[in-house]
């Protein structure tokens, strides 16, 4: 299922891999699980870096990862053949969008 996720979390892991992390529309936190890793080179397009905090990607979410457990319940698998960058959240969006997630 295809869905919007704002990023709002970048981790650099061990090598080139990374980790990301946001959420949905409908509030849900996701990390999405691509492949076995996540590289520095999926960030980014050519060489202009598209997903960072406050990126909108959209992404074709497959499932939750089986292989999940505390602490990373919110893992999902994603499919490798569908990325789509939709940009940033202007100035307006992203209060509002911190605003809405905010515990």
């Amino acid at each position: 299922m295809k869905k919007h996720l704002v990023i709002t979390d970048l981790t650099q892991m061990s090598k080139d891999n990374v980790c990301i992390a946001g959420y949905l529309q409908d509030g849900t936190c996701v990390r999405p699980i691509i492949g076995e890793h996540l590289t520095k080179e999926y960030l980014k397009e050519n060489t202009r870096t598209i997903i960072r905090p406050f990126s909108i990607i959209d992404l074709d979410f497959i499932e939750p990862d089986e292989r999940s457990c505390p602490p990373h319940t919110e893992d999902w698998l994603v499919s490798n053949n569908h990325f789509i960058s939709l940009g940033l959240l202007n100035l307006d969006q992203k209060r509002s969008f911190l605003l809405r997630i905010n515990d």
